[in-house]
This record gives structure tokens, C-alpha cells and sequence, in this order.
């Protein structure tokens, strides 16, 4: 997901440039990637529909989730009524 949230930063490309741009951030982060399943998908639903929150949150709370993983990040708002745990590395 970081991945798709930093290929938006960039301006539109070709579609050739994207799927090549794609396959190499797959690439370098081969093994550190987390698919989003069936079980993501369900809880990420769950979580968008009841608070309205934005989709992509909604995705890397519920990735976290059914992962037993903790998000990181400096945006705890976007995150607080997930019940995913939450670390803000800039307050420490």
C-alpha cells in the first residue's frame, strides 16, 4: 500500500511506465509485502462502511489487523477507532 500511496505522488505515466514502475517496487520489497485477501477485504469493508473513513486507511488498518501487525505512522487520527495498534515514531 505504501507503494501504491507513493506511485500517486508522481505524474501520470503511461501504462507501460506504471506496470514497469510496479513490477520493480514489488520487486525491491519482495518478501515485506502483505496481500490483500479475501479476510483483508472483509474487515477493511467493515471498518470503511461503519466510520466512512477513507478507503486507503481503511486497507492498511485492515491489512494490520488480520496480520496482528501495528501501523506506523504520524496520522493517528485516521487510525484511533480501527482498534488496530498505533505508533507514532515522532513523539518519541
Amino acid at each position: 500500500m505504501i507503494f501504491f500511496k507513493a506511485l500517486q505522488a508522481f505524474p501520470p505515466f503511461l501504462p507501460g511506465h506504471i506496470g514497469r514502475g510496479f513490477s520493480a517496487g514489488l520487486a525491491e520489497f519482495s518478501g515485506r509485502t502483505l496481500p490483500v485477501d479475501t479476510a483483508v477485504a472483509l474487515r477493511c469493508a467493515r471498518l470503511h462502511v461503519s466510520d466512512k473513513r477513507g478507503e486507503r486507511d481503511a486497507f492498511i488498518a485492515a491489512t494490520a489487523l488480520v496480520h496482528g501487525m501495528t501501523v506506523v505512522t504520524r496520522n493517528i487520527a485516521d487510525f484511533e477507532t480501527t482498534g488496530v495498534a498505533i505508533v507514532n515514531p515522532w513523539i518519541y
